[in-house]
């Protein structure tokens, strides 16, 4: 990459088949961005991950209220979540093919 801010994930799985970077990702991203250029580790000892939803105060949207009630009632695989908390999980890392897998 030149240097400039990375904006999309493309963009970092650009830079990880180049070779120069890795990323951690959720495995919903992994399970959706397939590439034969990279692969994927799972990081067993990272910290769980968190997933935040956020709102300006003076937005009063009944579709933001309802989305976030929805939100808050599902885990990361889309099954009901326990009642009242979003469950985080650990991803794996994205790494050029052949580097670091089994």
């Amino acid at each position: 990459m030149t240097g400039r801010p990375i904006r999309t994930i493309e963009e970092k799985f650009e830079c990880v088949a180049a070779g120069t970077g890795i990323t951690l990702v959720p495995e919903s991203v992994a399970e959706q961005y397939t590439r034969p250029d990279i692969g994927y580790v799972p990081v067993r000892d990272a910290e769980p991950d968190e997933v935040l939803l956020a709102w300006g105060a003076s937005r009063r949207s009944p579709l933001i209220a309802a989305f976030a009630r929805v939100a808050q009632g599902r885990s990361r695989d889309g099954a009901p979540a326990a009642q009242g908390a979003l469950p985080a999980g650990r991803g794996p890392a994205a790494v050029p093919r052949g580097a670091g897998q089994p």
